[in-house]
């Protein structure tokens, strides 16, 4: 057998210890070159030295299947799965937390635009926001004395009985209006004397606002004072 031939003999067989061949392509490249011979003697017996001096001689490993590499990159340490599990609760955490500190955002804000609300009064004209603000400090002040009474009463005048009875069916007018009542009669039990228009703040504003000074207990009326 020719130096050529056995060349290409060890070739097979180093190409399948390295796993470049499988056993069945080796075996049918190894019988198709061993059949191109012209079979002479001693033949066989140098391929199986040419195969032994080959196989005796150290083999490199076989190179990792692509799928085993793939497999070996994706798959995490222990440490790289409990860091991940780590930061997904750290995520849902930071979550919950935004979603709480956005629903608490939201509550107050509704609430801040009730109570604002709740102090404004009905929707109306300019005139009529301003019977109100001219209202509203004397409901939140104790103090009900003449000159303040008499600046109030002045001030709701200006703005006209139209105005006025316009708003007379308001919560806040009817609140505004049982307390002028309530002053009213207070008075009179204490026997306050001189309890008109020309002599008490108090008893004008009444007036302005429709209360009947003959019987308080009476429905507000329209004011009959001219604008």
């Amino acid at each position: 057998m020719s130096e050529e031939v056995a060349d290409r003999l060890r070739s097979l067989v180093k190409d399948y210890q390295h796993g470049r061949l499988s056993f069945p392509e080796y075996r049918r490249l190894r019988t198709s070159l061993l059949d191109s011979l012209d079979r002479e003697p001693g033949v066989e017996v140098v391929a199986a030295e040419v195969i032994a001096e080959v196989i005796t001689q150290p083999r490199s490993p076989a190179p990792a299947p692509l799928g085993d590499v793939a497999t070996a990159r994706r798959a995490p340490s222990p440490d790289e799965r409990k860091f991940a599990a780590l930061s997904r609760s750290q995520w849902l955490g930071a979550l919950v937390l935004g979603l709480i500190v956005a629903t608490l955002g939201a509550i107050l804000v509704v609430n801040r635009g009730g109570h604002e609300r709740s102090r404004v009064p009905e929707s109306g004209t300019v005139s009529t926001d301003r019977i109100y603000e001219v209202i509203e400090p004397l409901m939140n002040n104790p103090d009900w004395g003449e000159a303040r009474i008499a600046a109030v009463n002045a001030s709701l005048l200006e703005e006209g009985a139209r105005q006025i009875a316009a708003r007379q069916q308001t919560e806040w007018f009817q609140r505004f209006a049982a307390e002028v009542r309530r002053r009213l009669e207070s008075q009179r039990a204490a026997g306050a004397e001189g309890l008109v228009p020309d002599k008490s703040s108090l008893a004008a504003l009444a007036v302005t606002i429709g209360l009947n000074l003959d019987d308080l207990d009476a429905p507000l009326t329209p004011p009959t004072r001219k604008e």
